[in-house]
C-alpha cells in the first residue's frame, strides 16, 4: 500500500484522534469552565468542517465532552437535549411523512406545471413555485429529491423536441437523478442543457426561499426560535404566525424576482417578446404541446383525488390554522382558552401526527372488507423519518445552550464592545453581510448555532432589540445559492454532475445579493410592524438586568485565571 492510499485511508482516524488530544492542553492548563466551553466548541468547528464522522454524530460529542471536562453536569444536559422548538421541528417533519406516504406533493408538483403551461419561462416559474410552497413544509432535501425525476422527465421531452427539430447531434448530459441517470436522454443541445440545469437551479433557489418562508421551513428558523426562548423566554412574540407575517411576504416576492432574474438568463427570448411581440414557430408550438400532453399525462394517471389525499389536505389546512390563530399579535388567539404558557405550536402538531396514525386511508376499504391501514404507520417511520436531523437538532440544542451557560457568548459579546459605536441598521446589516458570505462555506445550522446566542448577548448589551440582530441573521444563512458546499442540496446536484461549479456560482450571485437586499428590506419595514424591531423591548431590558451581575464574571473570565472549573 503507497502512501498516498494509506492517507488517503487513514485521515479520519486521524483527525478524529489527534485534533483532541492536540487541543486538549488548552482546557486542562486554563482549568476554567469558559476554557472548555471553548475547547468543546472548537472540536466542533473542526469536524464540522473536515467531517471525519457523521454530521449527526458530531453533534452528539457535547453530551458526553461537557460533563467529561466538567463543564456541565450529565442531568443538566439531559434537559437541553429536546426542548418546544426542536419538538415543534420533529412533530412537523412527521407531519410531512404523511404528506409524502399519500403521493400529494407529486400531485401538486404535476397540476402547477400542467397549469402553468410548457412554455420555458413557465417551466422555471412553476418548479420555483412548488420547490418553494414544499420547503416551507418539508425539509429542502426531501423537496429536491422529490423534484428532480420530474426535471428528468422535462429534459427528456426538451432533448428529443430538439433534435427532432434540429437534428442536432450533440453530447447528452452525463447526470443521474435519484437513482437515474440523464445519459440515458437522447442526445441534447447545449442550449437544452443549460436550460435543464436552469430548472435544477430554481429548485434549489426555490428550497432556499421557501425554507425561509415558515418557521418549520428550516433548521436554522427553529434555532432562532430556541435562541429566543432559552435567554427571553415565551414573551418575545416569536412564533409560527408571526414569523410568517414576515417571512412569508418576503419569500413571495423573492420567489418572483428571482423568477424574473433566472428567465433573463435562461429564457431571453421571453423578455425580448415582451418588448416586441413574436409569433412561435410552428415547430415550437408542437414541441411545447407534447411537453404539456406529456405532463398532463402524468398527472392524469395519478387519478382523481382520493380519500386519503383529501385527508391529508385537510389535516393540514386545519393545522395551518391552528398556527396561525394560536396567538396573532393583532388579537387574542385560541391558547388563552388554557393556562397561560403551557401551549405552544407543537401541541396542534403532535395531535394531529398521532391522528394520522390512525386515520384510515380508505374509508371504503374499512367499511367492505374491515382492513384498517392506517395513512402513517410505524415502518414508514423508521424508513423515512431524517433521523440524521432528529440527532443534529438535539445535538446543537445542547452545544447552543452549553455555550452560552459556559460564557462564550458573553465574552465574545464583550469583546465586541468596540462596536457598539456602529448604528443598529449599519450593524444588522454587517451581520447579515458576514452571515451571507460564511454560510457558503460552513452549514447554515452550524453558522446559526454558534453566532446566534453570541449576537443576543451583544444586542442585549447594545440596547438593541435582539430580534433585529438574529432575524436576519438566520435568515441570511438560508442563501446558500453558490458553492456545492453551502449546503445539502447544493452539494446533491453537484455530486450527481447536474450543475457545473462555474454555473453555480455566476447564477447564484445575483439571486443571492437580490434575495439579502430583501431580507433587510423586510426586517427593517414588516419587522418594525410585527416585532417593533426598532424599540428596545421591556422583556430584552429584564434580561439585561438580570445579566448585570455577570459583566464582571465576564471580564474575570476574559482574564483567564486558572480558577478551578
Amino acid at each position: 500500500m503507497g502512501i498516498k492510499q494509506l492517507l488517503s485511508s487513514t485521515w479520519r482516524i486521524a483527525v478524529f484522534f489527534v485534533i483532541p488530544l492536540a487541543i486538549l492542553p488548552f482546557p486542562l492548563v486554563v482549568n476554567t469552565q469558559l476554557a472548555g466551553a471553548t475547547y468543546v466548541l472548537m472540536i466542533n468547528i473542526i469536524f464540522y468542517i473536515l467531517m471525519p464522522i457523521p454530521l449527526a454524530i458530531n453533534a452528539m460529542l457535547p453530551v458526553f465532552l461537557y460533563p467529561l471536562l466538567g463543564v456541565h453536569p450529565a442531568g443538566q444536559i439531559a434537559t437541553w437535549f429536546m426542548n418546544d422548538p426542536t419538538t415543534l421541528l420533529i412533530s412537523s417533519m412527521a407531519f410531512a411523512l404523511g404528506i409524502e406516504a399519500v403521493n400529494l406533493h407529486e400531485r401538486i408538483a404535476l397540476k402547477v406545471l400542467t397549469v402553468l403551461g410548457p412554455r420555458p419561462e413557465r417551466l422555471l416559474l412553476a418548479f420555483l413555485i412548488v420547490s418553494g410552497f414544499l420547503s416551507m413544509w418539508i425539509s429542502n432535501i426531501a423537496a429536491v429529491v422529490m423534484l428532480l425525476p420530474i426535471v428528468r422527465a422535462v429534459n427528456k421531452d426538451l432533448c428529443e423536441q430538439e433534435n427532432n427539430i434540429t437534428g442536432n447531434d450533440a453530447v447528452s448530459i452525463n447526470s443521474k437523478a435519484v437513482n437515474e441517470e440523464f445519459a440515458e436522454d437522447p442526445p441534447a443541445s447545449t442550449k437544452v442543457q443549460k436550460f435543464t440545469m436552469g430548472l435544477v437551479l430554481s429548485i434549489i433557489y426555490g428550497a432556499s426561499i421557501g425554507g425561509m418562508s415558515t418557521l418549520i421551513g428550516a433548521h436554522p428558523n427553529i434555532v432562532f426560535k430556541l435562541v429566543m426562548d432559552q435567554i427571553y423566554g415565551d414573551v418575545t412574540g416569536v412564533n409560527f404566525a408571526t414569523h410568517m407575517m414576515i417571512c412569508t411576504p418576503l419569500g413571495i416576492v423573492s420567489l418572483l424576482i428571482v423568477w424574473l432574474l433566472m428567465t433573463i438568463m435562461y429564457v431571453p427570448d421571453y423578455i425580448k417578446s415582451c418588448c416586441k411581440k413574436q409569433e412561435r414557430t410552428p415547430e415550437e408550438m408542437r414541441a411545447q404541446d407534447k411537453l404539456h400532453k406529456n405532463l398532463k399525462g402524468q398527472y392524469e394517471k395519478l387519478g382523481s383525488i382520493r380519500f386519503e389525499e383529501g385527508s391529508v389536505i385537510f389535516f393540514f389546512l386545519f393545522l395551518l390554522m391552528l398556527w396561525f390563530f394560536r396567538s396573532p399579535s393583532v388579537f387574542p388567539g385560541w391558547e388563552i382558552a388554557f393556562k397561560k404558557g403551557y401551549v405552544s405550536d407543537n401541541a396542534p402538531t403532535l395531535l394531529l401526527v398521532a391522528t394520522l396514525f390512525v386515520w384510515p386511508r380508505s374509508l371504503k376499504a374499512l367499511w367492505t372488507t374491515g382492513k384498517h391501514d392506517p395513512i402513517l404507520t410505524w415502518p414508514i417511520m423508521q424508513r423515512r423519518f431524517p433521523w440524521e436531523i432528529f440527532l443534529f437538532a438535539c445535538g446543537t440544542n445542547v452545544l447552543s445552550e452549553g455555550s452560552t451557560r459556559g460564557g462564550i457568548a458573553e465574552w465574545t459579546a464583550e469583546q465586541m464592545n468596540a462596536l457598539s459605536g456602529i448604528p443598529p441598521w449599519a450593524m444588522m446589516i454587517l451581520i447579515s453581510l458576514v452571515t451571507a458570505i460564511l454560510t457558503e462555506f460552513i452549514g447554515n445550522s452550524t453558522l446559526v448555532t454558534l453566532l446566534l446566542p453570541i449576537l443576543a448577548t451583544f444586542a442585549t448589551q447594545s440596547l438593541v432589540n435582539p430580534i433585529y440582530y438574529l432575524l436576519p441573521a438566520a435568515l441570511c444563512t438560508m442563501l446558500s445559492f453558490m458553492t456545492p458546499v453551502a449546503a445539502p442540496i447544493t452539494a446533491l446536484v453537484y455530486g450527481e454532475k447536474l450543475v457545473t461549479r462555474r454555473e453555480m456560482c455566476v447564477t447564484g450571485l445575483i439571486p443571492k445579493i437580490t434575495c439579502f437586499i430583501l431580507v433587510i428590506l423586510f426586517v427593517n419595514t414588516f419587522g418594525d410592524l410585527v416585532y417593533n424591531v426598532h424599540h428596545f423591548p421591556q422583556w430584552a431590558n429584564l434580561s439585561a438586568a438580570n445579566n448585570a451581575s455577570s459583566v464582571h464574571r465576564v471580564r474575570v473570565l476574559n482574564l483567564f485565571l486558572n480558577e478551578p472549573i
